[in-house]
């Protein structure tokens, strides 16, 4: 990215260090917004491609989080001599 554009690491959001995962999810977000924000980075494929993995892992996170704050959802196993508990 820098190779491309080094002038984007002014604009970048500052990394989180604080290791929770809502944090990086939000650091994530502005990152992909700035480099939208910025015109011919998203024609470079190699950017593209980087950007469009992130945007999915960042989409699945966010899913996963509210599933796990689900409280309806169901906790257990079920194997073929036991039913799910």
């Amino acid at each position: 990215m820098y190779a491309v554009a080094p002038n984007l690491k002014e604009k970048f959001p500052t990394k989180v260090t604080s290791g929770l995962l809502e944090d990086n999810i939000e650091y994530c977000q502005n990152l992909i917004q700035t480099i939208k924000g910025e015109p011919g980075l998203t024609d470079i494929p190699t950017i593209k491609e980087k950007l469009n993995y992130l945007e999915e892992t960042v989409k699945d996170d966010i899913e996963q989080l509210e599933l796990s704050k689900d409280e309806d959802a169901k906790i257990g196993h079920k194997t073929a001599d036991s039913s799910f508990f």
